[in-house]
């Protein structure tokens, strides 16, 4: 069998870098007058001569090893877009048990006409292939039978049967395939101005044909809208699996046809590892279907070429990036052509859409979806709205999709939440109203209890005024701010009362009180978390210690004077008299600290807590000299 013109030359080994370059160059020196390549040859030769080398060699030959090695090593497509067109004296013409009614296109391999069975044993329309007799010396004839057998195992309602295979008695191949009577997809689309979720519907069907092969090892490897038919009834069809490959072990294996044929595809569907002749494997279908639904949602391919050249093209397919769907989507007239606009068309597919798209179309074989069934799953997903699993899913994301799949439930759960918050919203308005109230008609009555103690006291009854003013003022398990009239009230009466002072800066209960060995101070002690030293004569506050957030119960006064004990949840602290200054902290008790005292001579202190204990400390330095353990808080 014979080779491609470059099978067996350096030129096989050249790596997707160096490929592209030289196709690149070969389009500069084609584009020139043959008479000016030769100066354009010696200023490269100055710049790269390895690629001058190489583009004299390609040069040397004629034009059709200069197109053959665009195609790359092996490759007979322009070897075959030479050959003259299908022959329309073949009507009438009878191959096998099939005569010849009309023609139906022609490409590469050979023509395909219209055909029926005429042998009489049954009636059938059929798909014949006829390839082309400049072939027939490259020994295909006797291959098509066996690749009949293997591809006609295909039996899937989307993928078009091959019915029979022979040689004419003049030695011309055929196969007889299923005739489906059809529109391209994209066509059928755009005829019937589909929107997006019926085309992606559509697409299920292709993929679903793919899937199947794939599981009988079968790559189709020229997936393009022209060889996916739609029929009037809706039903996708599958055609020209007779250029398959198959596979072993997850890597194509070519048969005779299948190399023969080389790169006989459409480049504008081909993967990027298809264009060096690299191993191919189901990632190029991948590829193929994700271009094919590129153009499906856009209304053209990915790649737009500033020049218009097979080598353009696989420079493109090998390095150009993609820009996603919906950044790329169709004009206004194609829009138009769908019933809707430009700007919808781009939110239908932006998001999910882009990332399936562009998964399919990544440059490596190993970042694409694994298997046309991972691609069909994510479609499947979107259709539900569920999250796709080609895309990172955070939290937000995960929240959209739920609320799209579920929207119904949303909204009533949503509109039921409103509601709640309503009717919380005037419960807790009207509660406010209430509160308001009730505060106006408290502060009503205190204002008339006040007016009574008054009352009262001008009548010279000031134990009764003081018995009343006393409900006034805050007291214990009642909090509320001093009226400076039920104050003024409460001091007269006091007074009245032949006691002296009042001391009333201390915003809760008064807990405890002590002297200063000279009777001068007062101090005292408050759960409002503050002891206060007072000029026991006048009643002036003197000073004001705080005892963090625990509560204190207790102020001690030393024998001299000078120090002030206190105590607040489980510490006691040691306060300058003068200055105010915290001196010591005693800590240790585990539990509520209940009392706290000094010794007679002021060189130690004790306290006693609800942790079963009382302890002694060292007023000087603040240790603990002794435990004293009790059965129950102290």
């Amino acid at each position: 069998m014979s080779r491609g013109p470059l099978r067996g030359t350096r030129f096989e080994a050249w790596s997707p870098a160096q490929y592209s370059r030289i196709s690149k160059l070969l389009d500069e020196v084609l584009a020139l007058a043959p008479e000016a390549r030769g100066t354009w040859l010696n200023a490269l030769d100055r710049q790269d001569p390895q690629a001058a080398a190489d583009l004299r060699d390609l040069l040397e030959p004629d034009e059709r090893r200069v197109e053959g090695i665009l195609a790359g090593a092996g490759n007979l497509a322009d070897q075959l877009a030479s050959l003259p067109e299908a022959d329309r004296s073949l009507v009438g013409r009878q191959f096998g048990p099939y005569r010849v009614r009309s023609l139906l296109g022609h490409g590469g391999m050979g023509s395909v006409w219209l055909a029926e069975r005429v042998d009489g044993r049954f009636e059938r329309r059929v798909a014949l292939k006829l390839v082309h007799t400049a072939l027939m010396s490259l020994g295909i004839g006797e291959r098509l039978s066996r690749e009949c057998a293997i591809l006609a195992s295909l039996d899937h309602p989307n993928i078009a049967r091959i019915f029979d295979a022979g040689v004419s008695a003049d030695g011309q191949p055929y196969l007889a395939l299923e005739y489906v009577a059809g529109t391209p997809l994209v066509t059928y689309c755009d005829d019937h101005r589909l929107p997006v979720r019926e085309r992606l519907a559509l697409f299920r069907q292709v993929l679903s044909a793919v899937r199947y092969a794939h599981a009988h090892l079968v790559i189709h490897r020229d997936l393009k809208p022209s060889n996916i038919l739609v029929t009037d009834e809706g039903r996708v069809c599958l055609l020209d699996f007779g250029i398959a490959k198959l596979l072993s072990e997850g890597t194509a294996k070519e048969t005779e046809l299948t190399q023969l044929s080389g790169r006989a595809l459409s480049p504008e569907y081909a993967a990027p590892e298809q264009m060096p002749g690299a191993p191919i494997t189901i990632a190029a279908d991948v590829y193929a279907l994700g271009v094919v639904l590129y153009e499906l949602l856009t209304g053209h391919g990915p790649y737009r070429l500033a020049r218009h050249s097979r080598g353009a093209l696989e420079e493109a397919i090998l390095w150009a990036e993609v820009p996603l769907p919906s950044r790329a989507a169709m004009n206004e007239a194609a829009a138009r052509a769908t019933t809707t606009t430009v700007g919808r068309w781009a939110r239908a597919l932006r998001g999910d859409l882009d990332t399936i798209v562009m998964k399919a179309l990544r440059k490596s074989p190993v970042e694409r979806y694994a298997t046309v069934d991972a691609l069909d799953e994510d479609i499947a997903r979107w259709f539900r709205g569920e999250p796709i699993l080609a895309r990172r899913s955070g939290l937000a994301y995960r929240a959209v999709k739920f609320a799209r799949r579920h929207w119904v439930a949303v909204v009533v759960a949503a509109a039921f939440a409103l509601m709640l918050v309503a009717g919380l919203a005037a419960m807790s308005y009207e509660a406010r109203v209430a509160q308001r109230q009730r505060d106006a008609a408290l502060q009503a009555q205190l204002r008339s209890l006040t007016q009574t103690a008054d009352a009262r006291l001008r009548d010279g009854d000031a134990a009764g005024a003081l018995s009343i003013i006393l409900e006034v003022l805050p007291h214990r398990g009642v909090k509320r701010a001093y009226s400076p009239e039920a104050l003024a009230v409460f001091q007269e009466a006091r007074a009245a009362d032949l006691q002296i002072l009042a001391f009333t800066r201390h915003a809760d209960e008064v807990t405890s009180v002590d002297f200063s060995p000279d009777g001068q101070r007062l101090l005292t002690a408050s759960i409002d978390h503050t002891a206060r030293t007072w000029n026991a004569a006048t009643g002036q506050e003197l000073l004001v210690l705080r005892s963090g957030s625990d509560r204190g119960y207790v102020a001690a006064l030393s024998p001299d004077g000078r120090r002030i004990l206190t105590t607040s949840g489980k510490t006691a602290r040691i306060w300058d008299t003068a200055t105010g200054r915290e001196m010591l902290q005693l800590k240790g008790h585990t539990d509520q600290i209940y009392d706290a005292t000094f010794s007679p001579d002021g060189r130690y202190a004790v306290s006693t807590s609800r942790d079963r204990t009382a302890r002694i400390w060292d007023t000087t330095s603040g240790l603990e000299v002794r435990q004293l353990e009790h059965g129950d808080q102290v």
